[in-house]
């Protein structure tokens, strides 16, 4: 927390841009201004190479990872493809039996094909891609995993700015990202023989969700994709997201990065996760609203299978932990044949959340084939792409960034993997494996006002990488105005005038209607449409005596 105290609301936004790390002459900026973000090695290269195929009428094959990410990547190129009229293309999306990385399936069943654009994955599908390439296809990949560059698949062109030789300003584009810039870049090369090609808010629209979902920091470029984007998705006017708002329960709300990346995403991800990823792709590029109105159902439908088996894993998980099974341990590591590899990634991430904060690898296991195939999640602090490059010699297969991956290992190797893996975090700082909360800085109560929630929306979108600021507020008088809620768990409160609710509070506070508690509280700042005013929305509350 910063130890200074803002006198204005100037002073909390300069406070804020710091403690984030941020520039102050980007608050303000607007897509036009991405242009400085676009220096990406190959990039134009690559906007220059599908051009001449197009020219050529050439087959061209959109191959994509099955998550979020790729599928809006693929999306984006499919939409582009028909808005320029270009038929002469097929996509691939792998499923999950498959597993992540550019599939052998694409470039066998394609054998004619003269160009493959790859799409947040094939940096290190060394086999698949090179397999390509002796059919004499040439390759473009558009990627944003971290990179070994002793294991790099040989594309034609590798669009990826965490690449060492990349000069970017900017490292942390989502592929649904890259893929939007990949795209404006090969707008402007088929001008001249196509006229204007305007690109629509469906593209930002697209590009924010796999941005969102594929939890890529929203500052700098990735927060103007965002912001752009999620100012198309609440105008309306793209049926495929309207069809999808309907089914998530959050149509006709003025939507945030967190229904996003809660109601929308996940049912994307759902069609990878629980049956065919085309599913979500037939959504994304879908000119129908009847059979859109169908495909989100389905993905609804398939959402809350998600859901199910989501929630068995993750009390398969609590119940060995609570029987000791990682006592004293900083990585929680497991493995069983009944986990779905559908699910242990997100698994993983909500095993922080309820389970176990630290790094998390849960491991589907397969015994006839002897293999384990797994994701692993991180915290902020711990670089798991480095843990497990440490461990590189003991797997099969792996990949993914600071805080996210996917691996596959021999089951033979699981323990070893396990006493290396937990060496490497405790290398670590251990205040990394601390969960705290993070208060951004005291506020004077004369700044708590409606203009404070104007100002702060100078910042948004807040998410990964800018997240929703929190601030302490000292010596509140607290009025409980009412329990509520099915549970009678949350609680609302009026704090010095201003609407406040406590949400699960029944397990923290102990209170009745009409109390009045002294207390400093830790609040995020929101605007409650309902009463048309802003609203605090408590995290924590430190009774005084």
């Amino acid at each position: 927390m910063s130890r200074e105290i803002p006198s204005s609301l100037e002073e909390v936004i300069r406070i804020l841009l710091s403690n984030r790390k941020l520039d102050p002459s980007t608050i303000d900026e607007e897509l036009k201004d991405m242009e400085k973000y676009l220096e990406i090695l190959n990039l134009d290269m690559a906007a220059k190479l599908t051009s001449e195929h197009i020219f050529r009428q050439s087959h061209i094959v959109l191959a994509a990872d099955y998550d979020a990410d790729g599928i809006t990547s693929a999306a984006q190129m499919a939409l582009f493809f028909r808005q320029i009229g270009y038929s002469n293309w097929s996509v691939v999306i792998p499923n999950r039996h498959e597993g992540y990385g550019f599939p052998l399936r694409a470039a066998t069943t394609h054998p004619n094909a003269a160009l493959f654009i790859v799409m947040d994955c094939g940096t290190h599908d060394v086999q698949a891609i090179s397999h390509a390439r002796s059919m004499g296809a040439e390759i473009i990949i558009l990627d944003h995993h971290q990179v070994n560059p002793l294991n790099l698949a040989p594309a034609t062109l590798l669009v990826n700015p965490k690449q060492p030789e990349c000069s970017s300003s900017f490292k942390e584009f989502s592929a649904s990202g890259l893929t939007l810039l990949y795209i404006s870049r090969l707008r402007k090369l088929l001008s001249r023989s196509f006229g204007v090609i305007p690109l629509d808010g469906r593209y930002l629209a697209i590009s924010s969700i796999g941005t969102v979902a594929d939890l890529a920091p929203l500052t700098h470029a990735n927060r103007l994709l965002a912001k752009a984007g999620l100012s198309f998705i609440n105008k309306g006017l793209y049926p495929p997201l309207e069809e999808l708002k309907r089914v998530s329960g959050v149509e006709g709300r003025n939507l945030t990065v967190g229904n996003i990346g809660f109601q929308l995403a996940p049912r994307i991800n759902a069609a990878g996760r629980m049956g065919d990823p085309m599913l979500a792709f037939d959504l994304l590029t879908c000119e129908d609203t009847e059979e859109s109105r169908n495909i989100a159902y389905r993905l609804h439908l398939m959402n809350a299978a998600r859901q199910q088996e989501e929630g068995q894993v993750l009390r398969a998980v609590r119940d060995r932990v609570e029987a000791g099974e990682v006592i004293g341990k900083r990585a929680l590591i497991m493995a069983d044949p009944s986990w779905p590899h559908s699910v242990v990634g997100i698994c993983a991430a909500k095993a922080q959340e309820f389970v176990h904060y630290g790094p998390v690898v849960l491991f589907q296991s397969d015994l006839a084939s002897g293999t384990a195939r797994g994701s692993a999640r991180s915290v902020p602090g711990f670089d798991i792409f480095d843990a497990l490059n440490m461990c590189s010699d003991l797997l099969i297969k792996w990949g993914g960034h600071r805080m996210a991956a996917g691996l596959t290992i021999a089951i033979a190797n699981l323990e070893a993997f396990i006493d290396r893996f937990e060496a490497a975090s405790l290398e670590c700082d251990p205040d990394v494996f601390v969960p705290a909360l993070k208060i951004d800085m005291e506020l004077p109560k004369h700044l708590v006002t409606d203009n404070l929630h104007r100002a702060l929306e100078r910042l948004q979108p807040y998410g990964n990488g800018n997240p929703t600021p929190i601030f302490l507020i000292k010596g509140a008088a607290l009025a409980v105005k009412k329990l509520f809620g099915r549970n009678r768990n949350h609680v609302a409160l009026d704090v010095g005038g201003i609407r406040a609710v406590y949400w699960g509070a029944s397990e923290k506070l102990t209170v009745a209607q009409g109390d009045t508690l002294y207390a400093d509280l830790a609040v995020e700042v929101d605007w409650d449409e309902y009463f048309d005013s802003m609203r605090l929305s408590v995290k924590e509350i430190w009774t005084l005596g």
